[in-house]
């Protein structure tokens, strides 16, 4: 039987993983994506191990987990009502045991694996819960979490099939059956992959665009106010952009500015002898010609440029970087000039 469970108890369990697993906790940011050649194995082959094993290997490679876990299928004639079932067989082998129905799709499939690979995914960082329940429902959030929700949701809604035609006097008809896999509702894991999306950062259109048609609706207004946020640190993140690339070109012109300074400091020392030079002026252009013979100056702007270079290559910054940095850069445009305008004078 499906379980629902709170937001609160979402939320507290999502902190738990965010606070304990890796950042990024997976080696690709987005969503989970299944190649379309490896689903179209899965369905030519009438999901043979082989194919199976491919998906297995690829959502490992997903989660950041390069060891290979190994794949079995067993068809349902052969017993257990348990359709996933994992394994850990000492430090370096781990199995993943599928049931494969009659009604089994390839949604229900690509659900059990997703829940089962995230069974090896927080045993590789050791994460477990002591209860059977707890450790179920935290593999189920933790797939949401990681990226794998979207997965779980559509193999985790009822399914419906009929069997064993039957006709009894004037009547006939076929057996109807049902069931449910997983452990918590498609609504709760879609509750969990809404909660999970501020966590992780994620685009909320990429978010939407994974999920079933009426889970999107109501995605889409719990996602609302962090889509409204997003578009305004977009915007403000643009604009840091924007004066982070100015600064990089206002260095550049001082690079020049200090390089005509330097030269004019040298026109200058080859007659200062023939000019009357003030003591105080006299005393501002011995500095001028020590700061630059030591190049402190110098290796000053480079390093300014090269920490707005890193900058906007990892285009991981605050409004605090941008100030500091354009400050830094005033200060230095500042003393340049001066430089410059008490040269001037002499030249």
């Amino acid at each position: 039987m499906q379980m629902r469970i709170s937001w609160r108890e979402i939320r507290k369990t999502l902190q738990f993983l965010h606070s304990r697993l890796p950042k990024p906790p997976t080696a690709v940011k987005g969503l989970y994506a299944l190649p379309p050649h490896l689903a179209k194995a899965v369905r030519d082959t009438d999901f043979s191990q082989a194919s199976l094993q491919e998906v297995a290997d690829h959502v490992g490679y997903f989660l950041g987990i390069l060891r290979r876990t190994t794949i079995s299928i067993a068809p349902e004639s052969y017993g257990s009502a348990v359709v996933g079932l994992y394994e850990a067989i000492g430090e370096y082998h781990q199995e993943i045991h599928l049931t494969r129905k009659v009604a089994f799709e390839l949604k229900h499939i690509l659900a059990i694996l997703a829940h089962e690979c995230t069974h090896n995914y927080l045993h590789h960082h050791g994460l477990t819960e002591p209860s059977e329940r707890d450790n179920e429902v935290l593999t189920d959030l933790a797939a949401a979490y990681l990226g794998l929700g979207h997965l779980l949701i559509r193999g985790y809604e009822r399914t419906e099939w009929t069997s064993n035609h039957w006709n009894i006097l004037v009547a006939s008809g076929h057996t109807k059956h049902s069931m449910y896999i997983g452990y918590l509702t498609p609504a709760t894991i879609r509750n969990a992959v809404v909660a999970s999306t501020e966590l992780r950062g994620w685009d909320p259109q990429e978010v939407l665009s994974t999920l079933p048609f009426f889970d999107r609706i109501e995605a889409r207004v719990l996602l609302w106010p962090y889509k409204v946020r997003s578009r305004r640190q977009a915007r403000a993140a643009r604009k840091r952009t924007h004066q982070l690339t100015d600064l990089r070109l206002q260095l550049t012109q001082l690079r020049r500015l200090y390089h005509r300074v330097s030269d004019q400091l040298e026109r200058v020392a080859t007659y200062a002898k023939d000019l009357s030079v003030s003591a105080e002026e006299g005393r501002r252009l011995v500095d001028i010609a020590n700061e630059i013979a030591t190049g402190s100056t110098d290796h000053y702007i480079s390093s300014l440029s090269e920490k707005a270079d890193t900058l906007l290559r990892d285009r991981e910054f605050g409004r605090e970087d941008v100030n500091a940095l354009a400050l830094h850069v005033a200060n230095l445009t500042k003393t340049i000039s001066s430089w410059q305008r008490l040269l001037n004078k002499y030249a």
